[in-house]
């Protein structure tokens, strides 16, 4: 599935804050003084065309680029960013991929399908640039593709998988109805979420398919009626298209809905009374966090960025920044690719969307939330200290 798609309190990453020098489109903003020391350069691989590329995409990622070279950069080394295109198919992100390597990174960050991060794989194996990955299946662990410049800042599907199930049981379903979009993460997670709540006691199922980028989900949802609890996974749009064909069938089961819909609530691509009995499993929501680095995270957002929506700001990306600036300063300032994957298998640190300690799968992150579907400022259940795989 895709992984689409906030501040840290001053001084808590022993970095900073501030102007980002962008080498390519996006925002124009001013770099501050300049630095004798070679630059920084993400690469940054992402849904820059198409319905998946939301327009706050770049917003979390030139925050804390901001904020870093507002102190003068990691050790006098000043970040600056280029962006790639991932698009949804795996040609689109190898292509990506080879671009940005093209260009010589010093670190990678993105790829938002796992389809695209299991296709590049090779190619990213090989080009040795540490990599933080913002796609989810565990296909695509640094361990089981054989690349140890893999590194992913977010949760994984059977992190995100355990989340739902372990919501959607605790109301003690006696049916329950599931449904994906036919894309890797996400049929890979629905199925998990089965397995998951056989364990927890559940023992009647429906479970639909529909193909990737639906135009009509009505027979699938026509399938729901005998559930009494509903959960979903898929890209933004099709997990939108299938939240109103169950308003629109009548059908107000509770829906469970993956990561995508935080997507499907910052733009509306559904009507709030259509999600008014919903929710959704969140692998970062600071809105409904009582941590101080959250906190702060949200209130330097909106300052930044007044006109966006918060749950659309996309904090992972943000904390992947300083993941790769924490290894850059534990490293004394080496750019070298060794010494930045040695310190990324070492990260540990608070950030916007909780603890990162990396494990041995190089996953960094080890808890998801299940968020009220009106009121992302209201969480449901929180799961802490996960297991990766």
């Amino acid at each position: 599935m895709k992984r689409l798609v906030a501040v840290v309190v001053a001084g808590a990453l022993a970095l900073g804050v501030a102007m980002v020098s962008v080498v390519t489109t996006g925002p124009s903003i001013p770099a501050s003084a300049a630095s004798s020391k070679a630059p920084i350069l993400i690469g940054f691989i992402d849904f820059e065309s198409g319905p998946n590329s939301l327009p706050d995409r770049h917003n979390s990622v030139l925050m804390a680029v901001n904020q870093i070279n507002a102190k003068g950069g990691v050790d006098g080394h000043r970040i600056t960013i280029k962006y790639y295109d991932s698009g949804v198919s795996s040609q689109e992100t190898v292509t990506g991929v080879q671009k940005a390597i093209g260009d010589h990174p010093t670190a990678i960050i993105g790829l938002p399908v796992s389809s695209g991060v299991q296709a590049a794989a090779s190619v990213i194996k090989a080009s040795g640039v540490p990599t933080l990955q913002l796609a989810s299946d565990n296909s695509t662990d640094a361990d089981k593709i054989g690349a140890n410049n893999l590194f992913r800042p977010l949760a994984t599907v059977s992190e995100e998988a355990y989340g739902q199930a372990k919501y959607v049981a605790s109301k003690h379903p006696k049916t329950v109805g599931i449904w994906d979009d036919s894309d890797l993460n996400a049929s890979t997670q629905m199925k998990l979420v089965q397995t998951d709540l056989r364990g927890m006691g559940v023992k009647n199922f429906i479970y639909r398919e529909s193909p990737l980028s639906p135009t009509d989900t009505t027979q699938q949802v026509v399938d729901m009626k005998g559930a009494d609890a509903l959960v979903s996974g898929g890209f933004p749009a099709a997990e939108a298209l299938y939240a109103k064909q169950l308003y629109q069938n009548g059908i107000t089961t509770p829906l469970t809905m993956s990561y995508g819909a935080y997507a499907t609530i910052a733009f509306k691509l559904a009507p709030q009374n259509v999600l008014a009995n919903d929710n959704w499993l969140s692998i970062c929501q600071p809105q409904s966090s009582t941590s101080a680095v959250a906190k702060a995270y949200v209130a330097n957002y909106r300052a930044t960025y007044p006109a966006a929506n918060v749950v659309s700001s996309a904090p992972q990306n943000y904390d992947a920044v300083y993941a790769l600036a924490n290894a850059i300063k534990a490293g004394g300032g080496s750019l070298s690719p060794s010494s930045i994957i040695k310190n990324l298998s070492k990260v540990n640190f608070t950030g916007a969307c909780g603890q990162y300690k990396t494990d041995t799968h190089h996953n960094m992150i080890h808890q998801v939330q299940v968020v009220a579907g009106g009121d992302p400022t209201r969480n449901l259940g929180v799961y802490k200290n996960l297991n990766s795989n």
